[in-house]
């Protein structure tokens, strides 16, 4: 009985020995298999290992295979060093070109290829990005198109139906010519005004100015109907409303000044006022109009264009003079002034 408990503990003795053995063992290899693969995972050390397998696989499968012969070594020994230059100076020169040119070469040509790459990539962004900018323009130009003929229209209606009210008004009362005018300064109702070629707009009559006619109703501070008149239908208003006084004043030759609202001061002598229109010599019926300015004949045979041209006409913001008083002011109030 004895007997047998001491064999079965030397057995179990032996076979626990054995497991731990087998373990260190094992981890002695572990140790050793990831020495071998950090070592190929270095760039010289790899280079020449990998080179070096390849080159001399033969004589490594050899050495393997009768590795229980006892001159394997020598004679694999003798294969490497008698065939040193291809068996070892290849493995070395890998060594030294792998890491160095190949590698170095291959990041070289990964980079070119990268930013070119990232180059036509970005390229092409902006080519996606330009074509959506250049449709957005296109659809833009198409929208000013339509808005421009449509505004054209409108002008087009507009004008025929000003021009229709007009000629209505014009038969309605037997006026000789009505047409709508822009001013820069206020008027009144029976005001004698001139035309600005050059801007476009009337004012106050001014003899050295293009005579246009006098107000005929005042739409607001800057529109207004004007009643154009040529010399021949001034002369005849004249005679109609001052023929009387003037013959019955004493003076050789009377001179005409209008006044505001159509008003007229009849003077004895000509004061060189710009505001004097026409002179009438006694025991004469015709009066010689005094306005030095161009004939209104072309506004009055192209009526409709002068209409066109005020109704596409944008109206101008008014500049405001920013002086130190103006930004004093702004510092008080906190904000600047809005007119």
């Amino acid at each position: 009985m004895l007997a047998d408990r001491e064999r079965g503990f030397y057995s179990s003795f032996f076979f626990i020995s054995r497991g731990v053995s087998m373990s260190a063992e094992d981890q002695a290899t572990r140790g050793f298999t990831q020495i071998i693969l950090d070592r190929i995972g270095h760039p010289f050390i790899g280079s020449f290992i990998f080179t070096f397998v390849i080159t001399n696989y033969d004589i490594l499968i050899d050495l393997f295979v009768n590795i229980r012969d006892p001159d394997a070594v020598l004679i694999f020994n003798s294969f490497l060093y008698s065939e040193w230059k291809t068996r070892l100076g290849v493995p070395f020169g890998m060594m030294l070109a792998f890491p160095i040119l190949i590698q170095n070469g291959s990041d070289i040509v990964y980079t070119y290829f990268k930013e070119k790459t990232n180059t036509y990539i970005e390229n092409r962004k902006e080519k996606e990005k330009l074509e959506i900018h250049l449709n957005k323009i296109e659809n833009l130009k198409n929208q000013l198109y339509n808005q421009k003929d449509l505004n054209n229209q409108i002008v087009k209606q507009t004008c025929d139906i000003i021009q229709t009210t007009l000629n209505l008004v014009k038969n309605r009362d037997n006026i000789f010519h009505l047409q709508v005018f822009e001013s820069n300064e206020v008027l009144e109702k029976g005001d004698f005004v001139s035309y600005l070629i050059d801007l476009g707009k009337i004012v106050f009559y001014d003899k050295n100015i293009m005579f246009l006619g006098r107000v005929f109703y005042k739409i607001n501070d800057t529109l207004y109907i004007i009643e154009c008149l040529d010399s021949g239908k001034l002369k005849e208003l004249l005679k109609e409303m001052l023929n009387e006084k003037i013959n019955s004043l004493p003076y050789h030759e009377t001179f005409i000044k209008v006044n505001r609202k159509g008003d007229f001061e009849l003077l004895e002598r000509n004061n060189f006022t710009n505001h004097v229109i026409a002179s009438k010599l006694k025991n004469h019926h015709d009066y010689k109009i005094l306005n030095e300015g161009k004939s209104n004949n072309e506004i009055l045979k192209e009526s409709r264009m002068y209409l066109e041209v005020l109704l596409k006409r944008k109206t101008p913001k008014n500049f405001v003079y920013k002086n130190r008083w103006y930004y004093f002011k702004a510092l008080i109030c906190g904000k600047e002034s809005e007119e």
